[in-house]
């Protein structure tokens, strides 16, 4: 079967490994921000001209950017943990799927495959025994 019989464990040096589907996470994650950070400021604006409907509307400018200011501020400071969170969390899908894709090409093409096995944190790690079995079976029926 695979050249080695022990567990191989790949650590990732990589955290973006798929434009496609990581792109599209951290476009998605940037565009939600931007709508409730302009929903948040619309929202203030209203409020505000509620409250002093007689205001001009330079002094409601003025009140809205000194009252959103805190929450603008902190919503930058946050983004690129938000995007960060994002890319490492994808990564534990993408990059199992990465993996496998390599040792299936491996495995069509001859060659010989290792045993897969995720990091803990990824997901579906039933794929890594389901690919195991599949890899047994694929070099057995070529003997």
């Amino acid at each position: 079967m695979p050249h080695s019989k022990s567990a191989h464990v790949h650590t990732r040096k990589r955290l973006y490994i798929n434009p496609d589907i990581q792109g599209g996470l951290i476009t998605r994650t940037l565009v939600h921000w931007l709508l409730y950070m302009t929903a948040a400021l619309i929202t203030v604006a209203i409020w505000i001209a509620y409250r002093n409907h007689d205001a001009s509307i330079l002094t409601m400018a003025q009140e809205v950017l000194s009252n959103y200011a805190p929450n603008l501020i902190a919503g930058v400071v946050l983004l690129p943990l938000f995007l960060y969170d994002q890319l490492r969390f994808s990564n534990r899908m993408v990059g199992l799927i990465y993996r496998l894709r390599q040792e299936i090409r491996k495995l069509t093409g001859g060659e010989g495959v290792q045993r897969l096995r995720f990091r803990d944190q990824d997901h579906w790690p039933e794929l890594a025994e389901e690919f195991n079995r599949l890899a047994e079976m694929a070099v057995n029926n070529r003997r």
